[in-house]
């Protein structure tokens, strides 16, 4: 909505990993380096590690990028610790539908698949996302699979995830198994934030030097700490709200007015990582957090907005795709809103993309990009995850169809659904709440209203 106001041919700093505006600092390009190298050389198995939003999968976008033909490239994003859904995504990968559920079955079509991309002379080369997952079972499972023992492994693999996915390697280690190299992805040097900012307004057409003075960027650098994605999160809001302002420049009083006026909107009622907060307690430093929910089955909204509602959270519903918009857009600027989307709004039949959902997906990640989207859906569906996962939406969770279950069983099943939806919330409110803190913090002693940080919460467990 403020490219035009700004003079941008399109906006900059998009949360969706894009590898036309890869800004390579000096750990990004070791860390493309150590890819390359590392296949190069014939390494059955490497891993890329880092924190959330430190850049890993934009790295691994552009590592696959630059591959050669010489390699069948198989991605899997975002899977679980099964190892028979495992198998399944990247047989689905390999362009074969798989019905098999025995893990026997699974894995002898799966290595003959591998076979035939090697007899075609091509080296499968499996790429797994949010591999930190999988667990260090079905871990083991792949290296007796693909051999990565081996002299000549049956695949090359390549695992990108969150930092437990070192331990998991290291125990792999020490078991004496196998020998994983890995490289840790960290932030942006503090030297290399103000090239980021001013590389991505340029790929995004800005001519304007001034829109991001040195002096917003020196605090912008600050409070991120380096995190490409919250760089990206606080850039694109400060130019949201420029635009709202009608300021052409972003300057450090709407840098420190922005969060006030959202923290204002908090209550003691609302929620923050998971749990009400006290009657009286001082919540305006915590960052607020609003669930969107859009859900197709009338009973499935009650059991959801119920448990959310026990559980302290804030939550709203949906009637539909255009009141989602109507809604975020009333919600923008005051709280973190967080949509819960029923697949069924998005996919015919639960697989197919609408042409309806393909356009809301579209808008969704151009116009709400600080918005985490989870996808819900009764059926588990490789192909929709995975069509998600490309769009860089990695929260899809299977929920309880109540259509099919007994009453004595709805409430377990949507106690067992509420787990993992808390979870992913915990995830997506952690990833913003300390920097928001930060931000809130400065923006309090800017303006001499400030608190001290002593009595700030350190953690907001979800």
């Amino acid at each position: 909505m403020y490219e035009e106001f700004h003079g941008l041919r399109d906006k900059p700093f998009s949360l969706t990993p894009d590898t036309s505006c890869l800004f390579l600092g000096s750990y990004h390009r070791e860390a493309l380096q150590f890819l390359t190298e590392g296949t190069a050389a014939g390494n059955a198995f490497l891993a890329l590690t880092g924190d959330v939003g430190a850049g890993k999968t934009v790295v691994l976008r552009s590592f696959v990028k630059g591959l050669g033909d010489e390699f069948a490239v198989i991605q899997v994003f975002y899977p679980s610790g099964d190892v028979k859904e495992l198998f399944q995504m990247i047989l689905s990968e390999t362009g074969l539908s798989c019905r098999e559920t025995d893990i026997a079955d699974l894995r002898k079509e799966l290595q003959d698949r591998l076979d035939m991309i090697g007899r075609a002379k091509k080296t499968p080369l499996v790429v797994i996302d949010e591999a930190q997952n999988l667990g260090t079972d079905a871990l083991r499972e792949m290296l007796l699979l693909f051999g990565g023992a081996a002299a000549a492994p049956r695949a090359r693999i390549v695992l990108c995830g969150q930092p437990p996915l070192r331990d998991i390697l290291l125990s792999l280690n020490a078991g004496g198994r196998v020998s994983i190299p890995a490289y840790h992805l960290q932030s942006l040097p503090h030297s290399a934030i103000p090239d980021y900012i001013c590389y991505r307004l340029a790929a995004a057409g800005c001519r304007d030097n001034a829109l991001f003075p040195d002096d917003v960027i020196a605090e912008i650098s600050r409070l991120s700490r380096g995190v490409p994605r919250l760089i990206n999160t606080m850039c694109d809001a400060l130019l949201a709200q420029g635009y709202l302002s009608g300021e052409k420049s972003i300057t450090l009083s709407l840098l420190h007015s922005f969060p006030l006026s959202m923290s204002c909107n908090a209550s003691a009622a609302q929620v923050h990582g998971g749990h009400a907060a006290d009657p009286g307690s001082p919540t305006d430093n915590r960052l607020p957090m609003t669930v969107l929910i859009l859900e197709k089955n009338r009973q499935s909204l009650i059991h959801v907005e119920t448990r959310l509602l026990k559980h302290g959270f804030s939550c709203t519903s949906a009637d539909s795709l255009e009141d989602l918009f109507s809604r975020l857009a009333e919600g923008e600027g005051k709280s973190l809103m967080v949509p819960v989307i029923d697949a069924a709004f998005l996919f015919s039949e639960g697989r197919y993309e609408e042409d309806d959902g393909t356009g809301s997906l579209d808008r969704l990640l151009a116009e709400y990009a600080g918005s985490p989207v989870i996808v819900t859906s009764v059926l588990t569906l490789t192909s929709v995850r995975m069509q998600l996962f490309r769009r860089g939406i990695p929260y899809f969770l299977e929920k309880p169809d109540v259509n099919t279950l007994s009453l004595s069983d709805i409430d377990e099943s949507f106690d067992a659904f509420f787990v993992e939806l808390q979870g992913c919330l915990g995830r997506i409110h952690r990833q913003f709440s300390a920097f928001y803190r930060a931000w809130i913090t400065s923006a309090r002693e800017k303006s001499d209203r400030g608190t001290s940080t002593a009595d700030m919460p350190v953690e907001t467990p979800l």
